[in-house]
Parts: C-alpha cells; sequence; structure tokens
C-alpha cells in the first residue's frame, strides 16, 4: 500500500506539473501562431525539431540510467550525479557549437538562423536541466521536478507575452525560452544541493565509460524516439517550406500537448518497476499489467474526440489561418 500511495502521489505531481506547464507553453504558443502566423511558426518547429534532435548529444541517454541507477541504491547519488553533470556541462557547449556550424554553413536565411540558434541553446539547456529532474526522479521526489517544469513553462509564457507586446518580433520573442531553460537549471541545482549532498563536478573517465556502455540501450531508444518526434518536420521544411511545416506544427502540437499525461504515467512507473525489477519480479509484472490497462481505457476516448471535433478545435485555437491543421488532426488522432 506504501508503494502504491508513492506511486499516485508521484503520478499526480508528475501530471499536474507537466500539464500544467505544457499548458501554459501552449497558450504562448497559441499567442505566437496568431500573431506571426504560419510560416514563423513553422520555422519555430523546425528550430525545435533540429535543435531536440542534436541535442541528444547532452543526454546520450544518461538521464534514464540516473534514475535506475540511483533509485536502487540512494548512496550512489553523489559518485553519479557529479560526474554526469560535468560531462554533460562539456556536452552542452559541444552540441551548441555543433548547431552553430550548422546554421552557418547553411543556406537559411538571417532570421531563420538567429530562431535555430535560440532554440537550439533552449534544448540543450533543457536537457542539461533534466539531469537534474532525473535526480529528482530517481529518489521519487517527482513534486521538485513537477515544479521545474512549471516554473521554466511560466516563465515562457510570460516573458514571450511580454516581448510580444513590447517588440513584436519572433527573434525576441524566442529569447524567452532559453532564458527559462537556464534559470531552471540554476533554481533545480540549488534545490538539489539543499536537499541532497553536495556535488563537486568531478570527471572519472573510466568511471563515465562504463556509464556511456551501460545507457546504450537508453541512448538507441532515445534516437529512434527523437527521430520518429522530429524528423517528420525537418523533411516536411525541406521539401514543402516554413508555412507547410507550420500547418503540420499546430496539429502536432496539439496533440503532443493532450497526450502528454502517457508519457508522465510511464516516468512516474518508472523508478518503481526499476525497484520492483531488483526486489520482486512478480510486482513488475503485476504494475505493468494494471498500466496497459490504464492506457488503453485512457487513449480511446481522447482520439474520438479529436477526430470528430478537430475541426472546430483548430478555428477556435489556431484560427482561419490553420484550417488546413484540421485535417492533419483527424489523421493524427489515432496516429
Amino acid at each position: 500500500m506504501k508503494t502504491e500511495k508513492k506511486i499516485f502521489k508521484n503520478i499526480i505531481a508528475s501530471t499536474a506539473g507537466k500539464i500544467s506547464g505544457d499548458l501554459a507553453a501552449f497558450i504562448f504558443l497559441i499567442y505566437f501562431a496568431r500573431e506571426f502566423g504560419a510560416s514563423y511558426f513553422g520555422q519555430y518547429a523546425f528550430a525545435m525539431s533540429l535543435g531536440g534532435f542534436l541535442s541528444i548529444l547532452v543526454s546520450l541517454g544518461l538521464n534514464k540510467l540516473v534514475i535506475r541507477e540511483i533509485s536502487k541504491d540512494k548512496s550512489l547519488n553523489k559518485k553519479y550525479m557529479s560526474n554526469m553533470l560535468a560531462t554533460q556541462g562539456a556536452l552542452v557547449i559541444i552540441s551548441w557549437s555543433l548547431i552553430a556550424i550548422i546554421v552557418l554553413l547553411s543556406s537559411f536565411d538571417n532570421t531563420s538562423k538567429l530562431i535555430i540558434l535560440i532554440i537550439g541553446a533552449y534544448q540543450v539547456l533543457y536537457k542539461y536541466s533534466q539531469l537534474i529532474q532525473a535526480q529528482f526522479d530517481a529518489h521519487e521526489d517527482m513534486e521538485y521536478s513537477a515544479f521545474l517544469e512549471i516554473f521554466h513553462k511560466i516563465v515562457i509564457l510570460l516573458l514571450g507575452s511580454v516581448s510580444i507586446v513590447i517588440w513584436n518580433d519572433p527573434v525576441v520573442t524566442l529569447l524567452a525560452y532559453p532564458i527559462s531553460a537556464l534559470s531552471m537549471f540554476v533554481i533545480g541545482l540549488k534545490i538539489s544541493f539543499s536537499k541532497y549532498e553536495r556535488l563537486d563536478f568531478s570527471i572519472n573517465i573510466p568511471f563515465i565509460k562504463e556509464l556511456l556502455t551501460k545507457a546504450l540501450p537508453f541512448l538507441i531508444l532515445l534516437v529512434l524516439a527523437q527521430f520518429y518526434d522530429r524528423i517528420g518536420i525537418i523533411i516536411l521544411t525541406a521539401v514543402h517550406g516554413d508555412e507547410a511545416t507550420g500547418i503540420y506544427a499546430a496539429a502536432d502540437r496539439l496533440i503532443i500537448t493532450i497526450v502528454i499525461g502517457l508519457g508522465l504515467f510511464g516516468g512516474a512507473l518508472f523508478p518503481v518497476m526499476s525497484r520492483f525489477a531488483k526486489d520482486s519480479p512478480q510486482k513488475l509484472i503485476v504494475t505493468y499489467r494494471r498500466a496497459v490497462r490504464i492506457i488503453v481505457v485512457t487513449i480511446l476516448p481522447f482520439s474520438t474526440f479529436l477526430y470528430l471535433l478537430g475541426e472546430q478545435i483548430i478555428l477556435l485555437l489556431f484560427g482561419e489561418v490553420f484550417i488546413k491543421s484540421a485535417d492533419v488532426l483527424m489523421i493524427m488522432s489515432w496516429a
């Protein structure tokens, strides 16, 4: 019963944090799309996809490894986090430099280049902040992860909205993203230091090599997931341009915002199931079966709702300019 209560608490904390945060970010995106149109929204979506794909170099699957290993043995916290914070700090610089090189060698216009650099900075900093969230998840203190998620998305909403009102410039507006991610990292680190032991940011090369080997399965899954999520928008931009990407991205963001709870549900279960895999395989099987039943019962009503009312939803949220997004939404509701 104690375990079930902790799972429930973590699911509620994660779901509330992620949904509240993503709702704030989604409200901002609606405002951004209505104000600047499908073309700039497409540039934003492309930058998010490219930055998200290249920022894999920051985490390399290590964040999931942190959750798995520290949840099994809390005494490993300092050893893992000290090495990973130092390693990923270096990878943040390398990843953003790679994005900058790609931008400089590309034929994009100056506005697109600036948007990619800004959103790329956000993606690598956000991935770095997720290491702190992984530490909280490993200790099953997911209310702190939830707080960080809400905080940084609200910063995006507030700073971005103010920027639209004052400057009405898409590039200046999107600066809210890296500012929010950097704030998220600093506050998360302060919470971590106050709740757990202070870290020394050291790098043990043999240990890092061992971690990278252990993290390989997570890295493969991460690459596949990012490829599945991002490659469509990258190809669409290359073939049909920014406006078509913006039309597609409106439906895509709506779907992601609605179904985000499924990912949170799995995230809340992951540290507990890692512990069950070591201590109680039978409980692991029971928990897995219950989780599958809950997911199936949850997704069917959502898919039906989006399919039947797709056009009305798009008109209400994004306006007439994005009416073609309704057809995309109806297809994606079952995908």
